[in-house]
């Protein structure tokens, strides 16, 4: 029996390290390692573990945002628009990536498509004051003054100091 105990022990090691090794290959890590790298302002090496993230877990919906976002960054509008779009397919119900594309579809001058992904967000979560400030921003683009007036009015009444800002400044 002695002589099988380190056998043993190293068959436990080996299989406790194949389990690292599977968290190591997991897309959950991959979403961690993401997160850390897009914090240093790695954004090439977070958008090729976010692309693993995805492969491995293609219902990431979170992985769709970040990568969206750092092709919103990156200024690759239509890219960040996909990747947004994604997400929503996967969970349509997370107001915050409405928000996210709106902005990519603001910055290709799609004020009309921002309006109502911003519109949208506020469906799903009515105190998003950043929806409401972007809106107000589309809406001023497309000439829709009042509009834009109401959304920076309801976006400074929930916190938003930008909003407050425009609104002293164009009284």
């Amino acid at each position: 029996m002695k002589k099988n105990v380190p056998f043993l022990f190293i068959a436990v090691i080996t299989l406790i390290l194949s389990g690292n090794t599977a968290y190591a290959e997991s897309a959950d890590s991959f979403l961690l390692d993401a997160n850390v790298k897009m914090s240093a302002g790695n954004y090439t090496g977070a958008t090729l573990d976010l692309t693993r993230c995805i492969e491995l877990n293609p219902e990431s919906f979170i992985a769709y945002d970040k990568r969206g976002l750092i092709k919103y960054i990156s200024e690759d509008y239509q890219g960040a628009i996909a990747d947004f779009s994604a997400a929503i397919k996967v969970n349509p119900k997370i107001a915050i990536i409405y928000t996210h594309r709106g902005y990519a579809k603001h910055e290709l001058h799609d004020y009309n498509g921002a309006i109502a992904d911003y519109t949208i967000a506020i469906e799903l979560d009515p105190k998003l004051a950043e929806a409401y400030y972007n809106r107000g921003l589309a809406r001023r683009k497309t000439g829709d003054k009042q509009g834009a007036i109401t959304d920076f009015t309801e976006a400074a009444t929930l916190g938003d100091g930008n909003a407050q800002k425009w609104l002293d400044e164009h009284k």
